[in-house]
């Protein structure tokens, strides 16, 4: 039994190899489809170059499909999609949490705010002061079925005894 194995090369082209315990016994090479490579060996085979990329993700794949069990994809799968859709949710439902604070909430805020500034100016303060000249009134009454004089006494000098 042989394992196939893809080297990757110089731009376009990579071999394949069916490699056996009793030698090579077949070298195959073919051109790579795809316009999305520069043409430019340095800059494709580099660390960050697109041949490089494809290679690690082949190998990836690879990697996956003869060391790791078939449930390990479809968990990590179901994995990122829960995760995927709950970040989702979450910002849909600050979404409709902002709405519903910015059309309620703070609309009866100011609703609120702007009657107790009106009950003040119409009505609490003209009920306190009613109620303050309402006591001195009740107070001079007092004073006056005490017997104690309203008013004191002023005392008259003539300007030519001073």
């Amino acid at each position: 039994m042989g394992k196939k194995l893809t080297i990757w090369c110089f731009n376009y082209i990579h071999a394949s190899y069916t490699i056996s315990h009793f030698g090579i016994l077949h070298v195959g090479w073919f051109a790579s489809v795809g316009d999305d490579r520069e043409g430019d060996p340095i800059l494709d085979h580099g660390l960050f170059g697109k041949t490089y990329l494809d290679a690690l993700r082949w190998e990836g794949r690879r990697y996956q499909t003869l060391y790791l069990p078939p449930w390990n994809t479809i968990t990590y799968m179901a994995l990122t999609y829960s995760r995927t859709l709950g970040i989702a949710f979450n910002e849909a439902l600050m979404q409709v949490l902002k709405a519903i604070i910015r059309h309620t909430l703070l609309r009866f805020i100011v609703f609120v705010r702007s009657t107790n500034e009106w009950i003040k100016e119409h009505i609490a303060l003209p009920v306190a002061l009613f109620l303050i000249m309402l006591w001195e009134k009740i107070k001079d009454l007092i004073r006056v079925l005490r017997g104690e004089d309203l008013y004191q006494s002023v005392v008259v000098v003539s300007v030519g005894e001073v």
